[in-house]
C-alpha cells in the first residue's frame, strides 16, 4: 500500500466476529459496506475528514487528519455474541493497525474529492 503524492490515504479496517455488514462514510458521504476481516481504503483531499460508521441504527464518529502523502490507519473492532453485539474505534495506537490491516481483504478503493 504506497502513499498517494496529492491525497490522504486513509485504510479502513474491521475487525470481529460478526456475520453482517458495517456501514462506514467519510465526511457524511455514500455509505459503504465492510465485512469481518476486510479494509477499504479511501484517497481524500488533505485535511480535517470525519469518519463514521453505523451498526443496528448505533453510528459513532471520530475524526481523523491527513497531510498530502500521508497513509493514516484506522480499525472499527467489533463483537457479536447471542445477547449482546458492540463496535467501537479500535482503541490501540495507529502504527500497530497496518500489520493486521495489510492482512485483510480488500474490498473498496474509493476516491473522494
Amino acid at each position: 500500500m504506497k502513499p498517494e503524492h496529492d491525497a490522504s490515504v486513509i485504510c479502513w479496517s474491521q475487525v470481529c466476529w460478526s456475520p453482517g455488514f458495517t456501514k462506514v462514510q467519510a465526511n457524511g458521504g455514500p455509505a459503504m459496506e465492510t465485512l469481518p476481516n476486510t479494509m477499504l481504503r479511501m484517497k481524500l483531499k488533505p485535511g480535517i475528514h470525519t469518519l463514521a460508521f453505523e451498526f443496528e441504527g448505533k453510528r459513532q464518529s471520530t475524526s481523523v487528519e491527513g497531510k498530502a502523502g500521508d497513509l493514516r490507519f484506522v480499525r472499527i473492532d467489533g463483537m457479536v455474541w447471542s445477547w449482546k453485539s458492540s463496535f467501537e474505534w479500535a482503541a490501540e495506537p495507529e502504527a500497530s493497525i497496518p500489520e493486521r490491516a495489510l492482512k485483510a481483504r480488500l474490498v473498496a478503493d474509493v476516491v473522494v474529492r
